[in-house]
Order: C-alpha cells, then sequence, then structure tokens
C-alpha cells in the first residue's frame, strides 16, 4: 500500500519503517516499498537519495534484508546501482549473499543494455530520417522533377537471400573451428 500511492509522506513512513530498530518482517515489507516508489521516480535529488539508503541496506547484518535491498535496487532499473551491487558481489563474505545478488546484478545489467540498445535504435532511426529529409531536398532541386514520394519500404526476403544465408553459414560453421557456435 506505502509504494502503491508514492506520496512523500507515505515514502518517509517507509524509510522509516525500514531502519534497525523494526521488527525483520516490517523492515522487508518497507524495502519492498522503497523499491517500487525507486523505480517510479524520475532521476533527481530525490531519486539518488532512496537508492543510496537502500544501497545502505546492502550492509546490514540480515541476509534478508540485504537480500530484499539487492532485489529493491534491481528491479527499480536504475543502473546507478549497479556499482553497489557489484561491490556487494565481489566482496560480500556470505555465499549466499554474492549468489543471489549476482542473479539480480546480471538482471539490471540486462536491462540497462536493453536500454541503451534501444537509445542506439533510435539515435540511429533519427539519423536516418534526417539524411533522408537532406535526400529528398535535394532531389527537389533538380530541374524537371516536380513530385517527391519520401516512402521507406522494407522489401520482402526473397530465396536469394536465403541462399546467400546457408552459403555464409556453411562457409562459417562448415570450419572445425566454428563447430563450437552452431548450436
Amino acid at each position: 500500500a506505502l509504494a502503491e500511492r508514492r506520496s512523500p509522506r507515505l515514502r518517509s513512513i517507509a524509510e522509516r519503517l525500514s531502519s534497525q530498530s523494526q521488527p525483520h518482517q516490517i523492515r522487508l515489507r518497507s524495502i519492498s516499498a522503497l523499491g517500487s516508489v525507486l523505480k517510479e521516480l524520475e532521476p533527481g535529488p530525490e531519486r539518488q537519495a532512496l537508492r543510496e539508503r537502500l544501497e545502505e541496506m546492502l550492509d546490514d547484518r540480515f541476509i534478508r534484508i540485504r537480500t530484499e535491498a539487492a532485489e529493491a535496487l534491481a528491479e527499480s532499473g536504475d543502473a546507478d546501482a549497479i556499482p553497489a551491487l557489484r561491490r556487494l558481489v565481489e566482496h560480500h563474505p556470505n555465499d549466499l549473499t554474492r549468489a543471489r545478488t549476482r542473479g539480480k546484478l546480471k538482471d539490471l545489467e540486462r536491462k540497462k543494455a536493453a536500454a541503451a540498445t534501444l537509445t542506439d535504435l533510435h539515435r540511429a532511426l533519427d539519423d536516418e530520417k534526417r539524411e533522408r529529409e537532406k535526400l529528398e531536398e535535394r532531389v527537389r532541386k533538380v530541374a524537371g522533377i516536380q513530385k517527391v514520394d519520401n516512402r521507406l519500404e522494407v522489401l520482402p526476403a526473397s530465396k536469394f537471400d536465403d541462399e546467400l544465408r546457408n552459403g555464409i553459414a556453411n562457409a562459417i560453421y562448415g570450419n572445425s573451428a566454428f563447430v563450437n557456435y552452431a548450436n
């Protein structure tokens, strides 16, 4: 319920309930709520402060608290939490804590990589659109051109495409040096 409303007052209650003076189960629920709040916050000082609060909990003496904090950080999608999670994985003395956090860290790194790929794709599409607009403008200036139909279409694959793909695959995977990559 605390995470559902996202009000500053309820956030402060969740932070207070996550303190070490509170019962274990209440702390776990509060940390989970803080992770949900972190996920919804826009980048800025408030988000950074909440992330740092959860990062502090990675050093808690209770393994379930550490694990819940790691999960909350990972599920928030906040890539700025990666260094703290990586430190926990590399330096924490407890094997179970390291193992559980390693999985959460991989999830967060995958989300970061997917976001970066999407950003790169958007950038490439924007560049392509600008280039296409420049070309269209140049074509309009050519004498005798009355109309420009600026459409970009992807043609369906042909049997020659399949032959080319198969030929490349055979050249690569037919070589014994690459046989392990065939599957």
